[in-house]
């Protein structure tokens, strides 16, 4: 998990999550409705705190639109499989 407190990151894939895994981000405090943006699918989820907003972090490029310093988000995210998909189940 990652608490993020008003850090402003530009375009990015996060690299080191597992490739095929999905973040969870809940946006928390009062801050002004942004915008999380995925410019290869010329997309923008509108978000408010509370909100919480499902993808895949390593696929997807993406980022947050200008926002007041007051916003925080909590990430939660994997950097190992659960399941060893080598062996099988």
């Amino acid at each position: 998990m990652a608490v993020l407190c008003s850090a402003k990151v530009g375009i990015h894939k996060d690299r080191g999550d597992v490739k095929d895994g999905w973040v969870a981000m809940i946006c928390c405090r009062e801050f002004e409705e942004r915008e999380l943006c995925f410019p290869g699918l010329g997309l923008k989820l509108e978000h408010k705190p509370g909100d919480v907003i499902f993808f895949c972090s390593t696929l997807l490029e993406h980022f947050v639109s200008n926002f007041d310093r007051n916003r925080t988000s909590l990430v939660f995210f994997s950097h190992e499989n659960l399941i060893d998909t080598e062996e099988g189940m």
